[in-house]
């Protein structure tokens, strides 16, 4: 039987995380759309793992300056 949509899908987003700035911590800003993907697809623990120290919808971080 061959891969899921999910287990593709969820390698595809753990695969750009890895290989943005390799080696360094990371902040993911997301809007609305793209988070509910992500949350549909990847456990947060499993974004963590990626040095990933915080996750934020667009209108939070908006909110707190990050523009």
């Amino acid at each position: 039987m061959g891969t899921s949509a999910i287990a593709v899908q969820q390698e595809i987003i753990l695969e750009t995380i890895r290989s943005t700035a390799q080696g360094e911590w990371k902040v993911m800003v997301l809007d609305a759309g793209s988070k509910r993907i992500v949350d549909g697809v990847v456990r947060e623990d499993d974004i963590l793992k990626e040095n990933v120290t915080s996750m934020s919808e667009k209108e939070d971080a908006e909110q707190a300056g990050w523009d």
